[in-house]
């Protein structure tokens, strides 16, 4: 299960770790079914799927270590908790229990674990628009990890630079936050450093896509196709299905911006048949989406209102709120003319219905300007350009205070 998760294989990595719960059952081995538990909770968080039952499941372990103190296991479990509230929008939660996890981990006198819960602290700093202090806390973190590569043997140093590539990454988003590509892409490139001497193939893959991402923004075509090639043919090695898809959409994407419009299409119905075979739901829905409007491009109306109708039916049946959102809107899109207003009208208040309801859901700054912005544009496409300006005046709002400078830009044009 280690082995599988290091991969990225995470769904197969729960699959052994349940195995290995069962048999700690079975046989009443206490500290075997705490770490199966840990794990399988990890695994499952990872994959982004049942957190209920992660929650579940890390909480038990949390009762358990109140009789039975084990101040490492507690301290991941605390960590645990932290990037599910993270991932939920949670993210005071999440920056209490990473500090929580911090504390326990400077108390040990572990660095390495140190390192790990300062990055997670970043991170919900980042959430919250506070980038110099995001910045300050990964540049602790890369110091611990700096020093223990020094210092320590093979296999930890190779941990160490797994860590170090980590700083790195996280490093490279903060900066895009505040719209530094040069010191991003960097930040990308020495991150992509230590993931390959510590031959850490996941990492390096995800990597090499954010690396390709950047490059393909500012139009070096052929160096970031390379590095997309090279992450997809990782990410297949692996079978990480997910990020594979990620890999298909950019390159889609890449191809719809060089007019290279049929090779765009066959990626996008690759994607779809990849998904279909191996995906989650809201992969396939993104998928369908994505093909839908490249055909709509490519002018194939009959197969982009297929695609759209079957991820619109699959958003719903497994309540995907906000891949549902651009289902309508591509559907509203499809609808011209003054004849069918009515019908296009009630998509897009339908749409602005669901996005207010997702407002309420976070407290990621980010996220909820991204919402308020997506809600002006909706307004103003129904007409009514007094609610518009008010939607993206606090997008703009919440851009500024977070230092999104791209999310600045927009809602100027926007207001504008």
């Amino acid at each position: 299960g280690d082995k599988l998760e290091i991969e990225g294989k995470y769904s197969d990595a729960q699959a052994a770790y349940e195995t290995a719960l069962q048999k700690a059952e079975a046989i009443g081995h206490a500290r075997a079914r705490l770490k199966a538990r840990i794990d399988i909770a990890e695994a499952i968080a990872r994959q982004e799927s049942d957190r209920p039952r992660a929650k579940e499941l890390l909480n038990a372990c949390l009762t358990e270590l109140i009789s039975k103190p084990d101040p490492e296991r507690r301290d991941r479990v605390l960590y645990l908790l932290g990037f599910i509230a993270m991932g939920e929008g949670r993210i005071m939660d999440a920056k209490s229990l990473y500090r929580e996890a911090l504390q326990g981990a400077r108390a040990r006198s572990d660095r390495f674990d140190e390192g790990t819960y300062l990055v997670g602290v970043a991170h919900a700093e980042e959430m919250f628009g506070n980038l110099g202090e995001a910045h300050r806390l990964l540049d602790e973190a890369a110091d611990i990890y700096r020093a223990e590569h020094r210092n320590l043997s093979r296999d930890s140093k190779a941990r160490a630079a797994t860590n170090l590539g980590g700083c790195y990454g996280e490093k490279a988003t903060v900066h895009r936050h505040e719209g530094k590509w040069i010191e991003s892409l960097a930040c990308l490139t020495e991150a992509e450093k230590w993931f390959r001497e510590s031959k850490s193939e996941d990492n390096l893959a995800h990597m090499l896509f954010l690396k390709a991402e950047a490059l393909l923004g500012d139009s070096q075509w052929k160096p970031g196709l390379t590095a997309l090639a090279e992450a997809f043919s990782i990410f297949d090695k692996l079978g990480n299905t997910r990020s594979m898809l990620r890999c298909y959409d950019l390159r889609a994407r890449a191809a719809f911006q060089t007019n290279h419009w049929e090779e765009a299409t066959g990626l996008a119905v690759a994607a779809i048949q990849l998904a279909k075979a191996a995906a989650s739901p809201r992969e396939q829905v993104e998928a369908l989406g994505q093909a839908a409007a490249l055909c709509r491009e490519y002018d194939i109306p009959e197969k982009a209102t297929e695609y759209l109708a079957e991820a619109k039916q699959l958003a719903i049946q497994h309540q995907l709120t906000d891949v549902l959102v651009r289902c309508l809107q591509s559907e509203a899109s499809a609808l011209s003319g003054e004849q069918n207003k009515a019908q296009r009208d009630g998509l897009l208040r339908e749409a602005i219905s669901h996005l207010e309801a997702l407002l309420l859901q976070t407290e990621i700054k980010g996220r909820r300007a991204y919402y308020m912005a997506e809600i002006g544009e909706l307004f103003g496409r129904l007409g009514d350009l007094v609610e518009a300006r008010s939607w993206v005046e606090q997008a703009l709002k919440n851009y500024e205070e977070i230092g999104d400078v791209g999310g600045v830009a927009n809602s100027l044009g926007s207001l504008a």
